[in-house]
């Protein structure tokens, strides 16, 4: 419960408070750095994820989307594989429901 108000709070917050955090530290989201985040696609549907428990910081996107670090870490190949293997449940799920 206190993760969900940390993060509401930053999502209100987040322009006027500096989180003190990097873009590499192991509690940001790495997929919204590099582009969205798939917990916050499909919300109230049956294929929703549920609600993301790391951290979405839009000025640590902008850093990392200027930092020469950008594509080096190896969070866009993470982001792709996990969007491939999200989108070959959904279509095999999609299938199945056709099916019956």
């Amino acid at each position: 419960m206190t993760d969900m108000a940390r993060q509401l709070l930053q999502e209100l917050m987040g322009e006027f408070q500096d989180s003190g955090s990097k873009y590499t530290d192991s509690n940001i989201c790495k997929d919204h750095l590099v582009d969205f985040c798939p917990h916050q696609l499909f919300v109230n549907t049956k294929a929703d994820l549920g609600m993301c428990n790391l951290l979405h910081d839009d000025r640590l996107r902008e850093a990392y989307q200027k930092s020469p670090d950008r594509g080096r870490l190896g969070y866009e190949e993470a982001f792709y594989d996990r969007i491939q293997r999200l989108t070959i449940d959904l279509q095999r799920k999609v299938r199945r429901a056709m099916d019956r």
